[in-house]
């Protein structure tokens, strides 16, 4: 076998293109599973319906209707914080750092197509130098949102700027392929809820 053929050294070392097919792999960090488990748990919390099932005279479908949660974004970010120690995190009141790796979280009341913008204007612009990987959680996707932006994913593609689409619900999550993304053997797998061992 060829080693130079598989990017293997002789000595079993990694070589550049090892290294760069790495970075964009499918598998996700720990930082992305964990923030996909907090976005999950806040989706649960906003809508549980308080009904008491010995209750029969509450309807539990009509429950539903007159329950009007509203998200509390604030709540949100505030428990994504420590977010912050790995990767940029948009929108945000506060400057962003300038790391490698960007999540653009596109919940509740956000916008898909408003994040969408921030994540390219980001990548491309405000952060070109450094920015490497884009992962958008969002709880929506909607291909007209997304359409306007797959000629600008793909270029920054180009440049080695890896978009991630990740769709989350209470209940679980699936990467959604986009151009320009390395279409990844884990994407189209739904992910169901299951809480992470603790450290």
């Amino acid at each position: 076998m060829d080693a130079r053929k598989n990017n293997i050294t002789s000595e079993g070392d990694f070589t550049i293109g090892q290294f760069f097919e790495a970075l964009s792999a499918s598998e996700y960090p720990d930082y992305i599973l964990e923030l996909i488990e907090k976005v999950q748990d806040w989706m649960r919390e906003i809508f549980v319906v308080e009904n008491d099932p010995e209750d029969k005279k509450t309807d539990p479908v009509a429950a539903l209707f007159e329950t009007d949660p509203e998200p509390d974004m604030e709540e949100l970010f505030s428990r994504i914080e420590w977010l912050e120690k790995y990767a940029d995190v948009l929108p945000n009141v506060k400057r962003p750092i300038g790391r490698e790796e960007v999540a653009v979280i596109n919940v509740g009341t956000a916008e898909l197509e408003s994040c969408m913008r921030i994540a390219v204007d980001y990548a491309s612009i405000f952060n070109s130098e450094k920015c490497r990987r884009v992962w958008i959680i969002s709880d929506s996707f909607n291909f007209m949102d997304i359409s306007g932006y797959v000629a600008h994913i793909s270029k920054l593609s180009e440049r080695g700027i890896t978009f991630r689409f990740l769709l989350v619900t209470p209940w679980g999550w699936v990467e959604m392929p986009i151009e320009g993304n390395d279409g990844g053997k884990n994407q189209i797998l739904w992910k169901t809820v299951k809480k992470r061992a603790e450290k």
